[in-house]
């Protein structure tokens, strides 16, 4: 990863006007300045860059894994909404970090990466030569392609772009070829200008200045939210929020043997202090109003010990719509499973099983990665359902998906189990007439080999 030619200052701004001249004064400054950062989210609102020129290959890779680590653990606390986009990691020399694997295995950065992507977590990877490992680039929603001639990137290039291998060796300078998930699915023509400051040294005065005309230094870290008086009721609400994210104002205050006006002070003054906000859910014949916890809600049950759900949550919406599917199946005899895992450590939304049928359904509001969701789901062995929440966003992907995938919204609802067991049943039609053709094609060349069988005996009677 590339960085500013002062970095020792900036690393050190908050411990004084020296600047480190060696590598060993420069990890004695980072201990002392890391003394200061005591949780990992006060790195990450900052726009920090990381110099690993000088240590050595096991070094910058396990800096790197720490990042990642610490950045997973920080996403998954946090309960914010997943797969929608909260911070950007950019590697550069990208193999230093994401080496090539052996087929079948995936790597410790490999497996973080994918796993952190799920939490908001967008990773921007560059590297010469396609000698990074597969499951990053498989991963990978936007490839982008400059010219390239070694025959070997050639190929795998062209075949990730899907055209024809010659147009990559004939790419000018300033030209490049990107392929995108969503929106426009064929690979297509770009150009961008001719950087001002390329393969020179940039003189430490000259990073001053620019950082100077961008605001300067902070005199301080940023610091935590200040801590928020919260009542006994007040605690109460919130860790029924926590708990369950989807239910109603009345039935809250109903669980809690609150009378209404209370509970309406107390709900007032948890919105008041930013610790829970309404989000308005779209449902099948109208919009309801939901009370979430906002990020310093979240942040304040888990300062106080609260054990908060480790499901990844999809904000109101995604919730609402996941617990009235499960409910519509579980009414049906289905027994419905949460984040049920697929392998990977990739899980769908819902996993439903009734007798030896299975379904899989996923829920998209527009703020996931539906391509994907879509793979992840293509292989697997059960009735597969994508539910949309709207019409337009279920138009949009219709083509993408997998052939035997049922696409419904939320007009559909009394269709989704008669929909999921017509093509559960097709299902098993399907797999039926699969292996009956299997059994005449076997019978035929069983056949076909006793003839050979007697044909060879005879001649060889007849040669004796």
């Amino acid at each position: 990863m590339s960085l500013p030619p002062d970095w020792r200052t900036l690393l050190c701004r908050s411990v004084g006007p020296h600047v480190p001249s060696s590598r060993q004064e420069s990890v004695e400054v980072v201990q002392q300045r890391c003394t200061t950062v005591s949780k990992s989210r006060q790195l990450v609102p900052l726009p920090v860059v990381f110099e690993l020129q000088g240590l050595g290959d096991d070094q910058k890779r396990f800096l790197c894994l720490f990042c990642l680590h610490a950045i997973l653990q920080l996403r998954k606390n946090a309960l914010a909404a997943r797969e929608v986009l909260q911070h950007v990691l950019v590697f550069d020399e990208a193999h230093n970090v994401f080496p090539k694997e052996q087929y079948g295995q995936l790597s410790v950065p490999s497996r973080l990466a994918r796993e952190v992507r799920e939490y908001g977590e967008a990773i921007i990877a560059a590297t010469q030569q396609a000698d990074v490992a597969e499951s990053l680039i498989a991963n990978s929603g936007i490839k982008i392609i400059l010219r390239t001639d070694y025959p070997k990137d050639v190929e795998f290039a062209s075949k990730l772009l899907q055209i024809e291998p010659k147009w990559l060796p004939k790419l000018a300078l300033g030209f490049g070829i990107t392929r995108l998930p969503s929106r426009f699915y064929s690979p297509f023509l770009f150009t961008f200008p001719p950087q001002p400051i390329k393969n020179t040294t940039v003189p430490d005065d000259v990073v001053r200045q620019r950082f100077d005309d961008l605001g300067g230094a902070r005199n301080e870290m940023p610091s935590e939210h200040a801590p928020v008086a919260v009542t006994a009721k007040e605690h109460e609400l919130l860790v029924d929020i926590a708990t369950r994210p989807i239910s109603g104002i009345t039935a809250r205050y109903d669980r809690l043997g609150w009378h209404p006006v209370t509970g309406n002070a107390i709900k007032n003054t948890i919105i008041k202090k930013e610790l829970a906000a309404f989000e308005e859910v779209p449902t099948a014949t109208g919009r309801v109003k939901i009370l979430t916890l906002t990020s310093l809600g979240t942040e304040y049950l888990a300062a106080h010990g609260v054990s908060l759900p480790t499901g990844r949550r999809g904000g109101g919406a995604h919730e609402y719509w996941r617990a009235t599917i499960r409910g519509i199946l579980e009414r049906e005899g289905y027994t419905a499973t949460e984040e049920f895992p697929v392998g990977e450590g990739r899980t769908v939304d819902l996993r439903a099983q009734r007798g030896r049928h299975e379904i899989v359904v996923e829920i998209e509001t527009g703020k996931s990665d539906v391509q994907a969701n879509i793979e992840k789901c293509r292989t697997l062995p059960a009735t597969i359902v994508f539910f949309f929440l709207t019409t337009a966003l279920r138009d949009n992907w219709q083509e993408a998906l997998p052939r035997t995938a049922l696409a419904l919204t939320r007009g559909d609802l009394d269709q989704v189990v008669r929909a999921a067991d017509a093509a559960g049943a097709g299902l098993v039609i399907s797999y039926g007439l699969r292996i009956a053709e299997y059994a005449v094609f076997l019978a035929d060349l069983i056949a076909f080999l006793v003839f050979i069988w007697r044909t060879t005996v005879k001649f060889l009677k007849g040669l004796a």
